[in-house]
């Protein structure tokens, strides 16, 4: 996996051509009017994966309100394509991340790993080439292991207070 931060300051024409494709004033607004939040981008990366298949375990980017939005670059139609995969409603569930939580510390495991998901189910979020996806970072997520050719390129923001 190859992750570059800040793709937009590779060059002028770049930088212009990634912001119009992250519509991020768009943005701004669905998760002002979603999180009653006036959130700023804070990050902006492009990844680029090709037949990752050692990926993170599900986790949460922390338990602050943190979104990121991810425009595909490629298309991702199955799973050996190595989609996002989410757990619908993880990032509201206190007692899972609690339970969590304990077992993670009692075991000396990393505080924002799900490994105590149990019955949760994930799904995992197929997308053409333009298709956007946003997500609360606090829920848990991972990406799907990729075949060994499989490609992926993804354009990312991360909004925060």
């Amino acid at each position: 996996m190859i992750d570059i931060f800040h793709p937009e300051r590779l060059s002028c024409n770049l930088d212009k051509r990634i912001k119009n494709c992250l519509h991020e004033q768009l943005i701004q607004r669905l998760l002002l009017v979603s999180s009653f939040n006036q959130l700023q981008v804070k990050c902006r990366n492009l990844y680029l994966n090709q037949g990752v298949q050692g990926t993170r375990e599900f986790h949460c980017d922390g338990r602050s309100l943190k979104l990121k939005s991810f425009v595909h670059i490629s298309d991702v139609n199955k799973l050996n394509d190595g989609p996002y995969c989410y757990v619908k409603g993880s990032h509201r569930h206190r007692l899972l991340w609690r339970n969590n939580s304990t077992f993670n510390k009692e075991n000396q495991l990393d505080p924002f790993e799900f490994s105590q998901l149990q019955a949760s189910k994930a799904i995992s979020i197929f997308a053409k080439a333009g298709d956007m996806v946003i997500s609360s970072q606090k829920g848990a997520h991972c990406g799907h292991p990729q075949h060994p050719v499989a490609k992926r390129a993804v354009l990312v923001n991360m909004y925060q207070r």
